[in-house]
């Protein structure tokens, strides 16, 4: 699916729901008549602002390669799958599969919604580890990835909160 740059925070308005529908209508209402659109990165820098919080972001994001590419990854011991950004999907060079069965997923501003598509075996590189990790296409604009509990059991990950790095 092609959006087009100027189209995308339509687009991911138009799908909010719940408190990120809340927030969005606030938001617009609020807003100085006459002002110009926001930008996709205006856009996700306010999202991300309002929810996910500062200290969070500082704590918890690390940057690992998936697929030979940096990304921003969310090691999410509470997510039991593992996910990939519909925005860094774009840049895999693996290819995209269908589920047998749909996964109902919920996310911190979402209800929980159907996720039917995945890129199997993509190996993400932290430090000189070398793994596989199956990643369930979602909807997000937080995060290119967040590695849940399906990645970090088999691999015995350890999380150091204090040092801030994977092991």
């Amino acid at each position: 699916m092609g959006i087009v740059k100027t189209n995308r925070v339509d687009f991911v308005a138009f799908q909010m729901t719940g408190s990120a529908k809340k927030w969005w209508r606030d938001y617009l209402l609020n807003r100085q008549a006459g002002s110009p659109a926001l930008t996709w990165d205006q856009f996700s820098q306010l999202f991300i602002e309002k929810f996910l919080p500062i200290t969070l972001r500082e704590d918890r994001r690390r940057t690992v390669s998936v697929c030979s590419r940096d990304a921003s990854v969310l090691f999410d011991p509470r997510s039991t799958y593992s996910c990939v950004s519909s925005y860094f999907a774009s840049y895999l060079v693996v290819p995209r599969d269908y589920l047998s069965a749909p996964v109902y997923a919920s996310t911190p501003v979402r209800d929980a919604i159907i996720v039917d598509r995945v890129y199997r075996s993509c190996v993400v590189t932290t430090g000189s580890l070398k793994t596989r990790v199956d990643l369930l296409l979602l909807n997000m604009v937080d995060f290119d990835v967040i590695l849940g509990m399906y990645w970090l059991s088999p691999y015995h990950a350890i999380l150091d909160c204090h040092l801030s790095r994977p092991f």
